[in-house]
């Protein structure tokens, strides 16, 4: 499987801690506001709780 092109600047690379499992999470975003950022990241941290917690029972 190919990886995906991305055109835009990187800016914000993050690690989220799961129970014993990490993330990292890469936001390229430019065109944005901060509060449409800050709503996108989480989103993100909550979807990946609910898929990550449901892995570690």
């Amino acid at each position: 499987m190919d990886r995906p092109v991305i055109n835009k600047r990187l800016i914000a690379s993050y690690e989220i801690d799961f129970g014993k499992g990490k993330t990292v999470v890469n936001e390229y975003s430019p065109s944005l506001t901060k509060d449409e950022i800050e709503l996108n990241r989480m989103t993100v941290k909550n979807i990946l709780a609910k898929v990550l917690g449901r892995n570690e029972n």
